[in-house]
C-alpha cells in the first residue's frame, strides 16, 4: 500500500473543520484509545498505519495489519436525537468515498461496507455524556485497501479495495474524500436536509433480501423493508408483521 503523505493530505483536503487537526502514527494501539485520551479538539483525526489493539463493533479484533487505513475523528457535538440516524450517515459517507475505488458498493446495517456481498470496511461510534449532556462523539474507522483486517474466523466474509479497485488507492486522497462527505452529510443532517430513508434504497446492501438477526443469543430470519427517521432497520417477519431492530448484528442470509 502506498504510504500516508501528510502533504498530499492537506493540500486536498476541502473540508471547513475535520482534519484540519490531525497525527499520523506508524503504530498506535487504538486510534480511539489515543484520541480518547487526549483533550478534546472538535475536527482532529488520529490515524494509524497498524493498530496493535484495535477493536470495532461488539469489541471485534482489528489485526495488526499495514495495508488498512485506520483512523478515528473527533466529530462535533450535535444535539441527542440526531445521535441514532448519525450512524447511518457516517455509513452513506464511507459508500459514496469508496464508491469512487469500486461499484458495486453498499452498506449493511447498521455499520459495515459491503463490495460484493464481503466486507471492505467497518466503523464504531462512542457517544460521551456528563449526565444528560453530550460532551463527546468519536467515530472509529478502518477500510481494507489490500489486506487482512479482522481475526480469521470471519475471514471468509472479508474483502479489500484492492480485490476490486477501480484505479489506484492513495490512503491520504481517501481520507480527504471521507472527512468531505462526512461534514456535509453531518451538516445536511441537522439542517434537516438529508432524508436517510430516501437514501438508503440506493445504498442498502440487504434490498429485497432474508437476513438473519442476532439480538443478544437470538437469531431470527425477516425481510428487510426500510430504516425509520433514526435510522432503525424495519423488518417483517413471515407473518408479514412489521417491527424495528435498534440494536443487535444483522447478516445476509446463507441462502442468498
Amino acid at each position: 500500500m502506498v504510504k500516508f503523505s501528510m502533504s498530499s493530505f492537506k493540500d486536498i483536503l476541502t473540508t471547513k473543520n475535520l482534519g484540519k487537526e490531525i497525527e499520523v502514527f506508524k503504530s498506535l494501539s487504538s486510534t480511539n484509545e489515543y484520541i480518547l485520551k487526549s483533550s478534546r479538539i472538535e475536527g482532529k483525526v488520529v490515524v494509524a498505519g497498524v493498530q496493535t489493539n484495535g477493536t470495532g463493533r461488539n469489541n471485534r479484533k482489528w489485526e495488526n495489519c499495514e495495508e488498512s487505513l485506520l483512523f478515528s475523528v473527533e466529530l462535533p457535538l450535535i444535539a441527542k436525537n440526531f445521535l441514532a440516524p448519525l450512524n447511518i450517515v457516517v455509513g452513506y459517507s464511507l459508500v459514496e468515498a469508496l464508491g469512487k475505488y469500486s461499484e458495486g458498493t453498499f452498506l449493511k446495517w447498521p455499520n459495515d461496507i459491503l463490495i460484493k456481498n464481503k466486507k471492505v470496511a467497518g466503523m464504531v461510534l462512542k457517544a460521551m455524556f456528563s449526565g444528560e449532556e453530550l460532551t463527546r462523539v468519536i467515530l472509529g474507522v478502518g477500510i481494507n485497501i489490500s489486506g487482512k483486517t479482522e481475526d480469521n474466523s470471519i475471514n471468509s466474509t472479508l474483502a479489500s479495495l484492492s480485490d476490486n479497485y477501480l484505479k489506484s488507492v492513495y490512503p491520504d486522497v481517501l481520507l480527504a474524500s471521507i472527512l468531505s462527505r462526512l461534514e456535509s452529510n453531518i451538516s445536511k443532517l441537522v439542517s434537516g436536509g438529508l432524508d436517510i430513508k430516501a437514501m438508503w434504497k440506493n445504498y442498502t446492501a440487504c434490498k429485497g433480501s432474508d437476513i438473519s438477526i442476532t439480538i443478544g443469543t437470538e437469531k431470527k430470519t425477516y425481510r428487510e423493508y426500510g430504516i425509520d427517521k433514526d435510522g432503525g432497520l424495519i423488518v417483517v417477519d413471515s407473518k408479514k408483521s412489521l417491527s424495528t431492530i435498534k440494536l443487535g448484528d444483522i447478516s445476509l442470509d446463507s441462502s442468498n
